[in-house]
């Protein structure tokens, strides 16, 4: 709990969130588009959607944006997750099944980050736990995390085919609407925030239609390797079976949540990541869901001592992964580390209004309020550039010099 990553996603929601505050949202956006376009081969968004922004924000008397007392927001959802999940279904029978995906070890891996995929998935919990607000409910979800209307259409479309009502046509017509028209309603901000891929103009819904016009059959075998992994734990061939079988099994299910994760694992064929597990966080505990539906709906009846036996060898078998992510810890790279806080302080106490070229710039700009880009190969004139000296080639420019080193990091101007 006492350190964080170098991953910069936090770092993008916390900065827009205090951008907010000090009332500079659309300079920070300008800043944002710039910086960008320093930067080669860029797979950060120009800005985050808005709803987990606005979360940390709306909390800010909390934690004064103290990351590591933020980060208490991953624990927090985690239990709040489990209990809204007990409260979901009406017969308690077989919900000791869902002790698997709060002490999986993916899960569990979020401890050292601050994303957003948890506490969404605490809002979609809350609208399918609860009738009287769901709406608003579901709409939180979807601002933290836009493809989280997936799981909210499919809900809403199973709703529609069993009531077959005019209200839950309308409810699913109007969710359609809202999803096109609720970015149109901003002047120059995107509230499911912007995606500009490697400096072109391609953005959201035109990068996934280009993505489908490419399209591969590797896609779906990465795609359903990555959903497999999330049950070995491990990177191996067997990750495709896996994820082959798990499929066949939701489709089997048929229900609700099984419909949430196949439509979600479909989509993101055709919105590419380099790693799958941290977006599919949700499908672990969908997947135990649509599960438990199946088992109560069609009454099947399980050894009761099999089944706790198949669930403490399933734990026992996470348990060893995750004395390993603890065992890790002290090897954490990241900003709370002493020499990542010596840099910090010697560029604000040396620099005012710099431009620095960093390998996680967001969190940089975090830490010292500088602009940052993220430097890879291409130099940027009169700029800052910051090394790490074990991860990096410490290269730099003619004229430029070593101001300043200590272990880890090394500064050239």
């Amino acid at each position: 709990m006492f350190t964080i990553t170098w991953g910069s996603d936090y770092a993008g929601y916390v900065n827009q969130a205090k951008s907010i505050y000090d009332g500079n949202l659309n300079q920070y956006i300008e800043d944002r588009f710039y910086l960008i376009g320093l930067s080669e081969n860029q797979r950060d968004p120009v800005y985050t959607p808005f709803g987990f922004p606005l979360l940390i924000l709306s909390t800010f008397f909390l934690h004064n944006w103290n990351l590591l007392i933020l980060k208490v927001v991953t624990p927090i959802s985690l239990l709040a997750i489990f209990v809204l999940s007990l409260k979901i279904f009406k017969r308690k029978k077989y919900t000791s099944l869902l002790v698997l995906p709060i002490f999986n070890p993916w899960i569990i891996d979020q401890f050292r980050e601050l994303t957003t995929e948890l506490p969404a998935l605490v809002f979609l919990c809350l609208g399918l736990s609860s009738k009287k607000i769901r709406p608003m409910y579901f709409i939180i979800s979807f601002l933290i995390r836009p493809s989280y209307l997936l799981f909210i259409g499919c809900f809403y479309f199973i709703d529609l085919i069993k009531s077959k009502k005019i209200i839950e046509i309308s409810k699913f017509i109007l969710l359609l609407i809202a999803s096109i028209l609720i970015p149109k309603l901003f002047y120059k901000v995107n509230v499911f925030g912007y995606y500009q891929i490697n400096n072109s103009e391609d953005e959201n819904f035109n990068y996934i239609l280009n993505n489908v016009v490419n399209f591969n059959f590797e896609s779906i075998e990465y795609v359903i390797y990555e959903f497999g992994r999330l049950a070995t734990l491990v990177s191996h061939p067997i990750n495709l079976f896996v994820g082959c079988l798990l499929i066949l099994a939701l489709i089997y299910f048929r229900n609700v949540y099984s419909l949430m994760v196949i439509v979600f694992i479909l989509f993101h064929i055709f919105w590419p990541a380099p790693s799958y597990v941290r977006l599919f966080i949700p499908l672990i505990f969908l997947t135990i869901f649509g599960l438990i539906e199946y088992l109560n709906i069609y009454e099947v009846n399980l050894n009761n001592k099999m089944l706790g036996i198949s669930i403490v060898l399933l734990l026992s078998i996470f348990s060893t992964k995750i004395y390993h992510q603890i065992n890790i810890l002290d090897m954490q790279r990241g900003p709370y580390e002493v020499e990542s806080q010596e840099l910090f302080d010697f560029l604000v106490q040396n620099f005012n209004e710099e431009i620095v070229g960093f390998h996680s710039p967001r969190v940089l700009t975090l830490f010292t309020n500088f602009n940052s880009y993220k430097f890879t190969s291409k130099f940027v004139e009169n700029t800052i550039i910051v090394c790490e000296i074990e991860k990096n080639v410490c290269a730099y420019p003619d004229g430029y010099k070593s101001i300043y080193k200590n272990k880890k990091y090394e500064v050239y101007k």
